[in-house]
């Protein structure tokens, strides 16, 4: 934790600070975090949302862009010098809803298609929703 109270603190002049960052879900719980760390660390961040309407940005040019849905070709001059980090993932809170094993699925697709555009780095990030509605320690034998 930085002095100014945020989740990131890099140096001054860190490489960091010049990078682009694609923040797949900025509008999310945890995809509005990460932008807001990475904006207050002074990086440049494209927000990749399903919907663009209505948004609160925070300073985040936003794309529509579903990665379940659209075609990563799209994204292909955004890429190359990006580090794109995926927080996106919807029926967040219906813990056994059918689309996260489906969204599993795309998402590994997305990845593949992507990586054929030199990203510097493919980051994933989620919580424990994506697994379902379960109390105490998470085990192999648990999920």
């Amino acid at each position: 934790m930085g002095n100014d109270g945020g989740l990131l603190n890099w140096p001054p002049g860190s490489v960091f600070q010049e990078m682009t960052f694609l923040v797949l879900g900025s509008q999310g719980y945890i995809g509005r975090a990460v932008s807001k760390a990475l904006l207050q660390q002074g990086s440049e961040v494209i927000g990749l949302v399903r919907k663009t309407e209505g948004s609160t940005s925070m300073g985040v040019q936003e794309i529509s862009f579903d990665l379940n849905r659209d075609d990563p070709k799209n994204l292909e001059r955004l890429v190359g010098d990006s580090i794109i980090i995926d927080c996106a993932w919807s029926n967040g809170f219906l813990h056994n809803h059918e689309t996260h094993a489906l969204q599993a699925a795309n998402r590994l697709a997305f990845y593949d298609k992507i990586s054929n555009f030199n990203p510097k780095k493919i980051v994933s990030l989620g919580s424990m929703h994506e697994l379902g509605s379960r109390s105490g320690p998470v085990s192999d034998v648990v999920v």
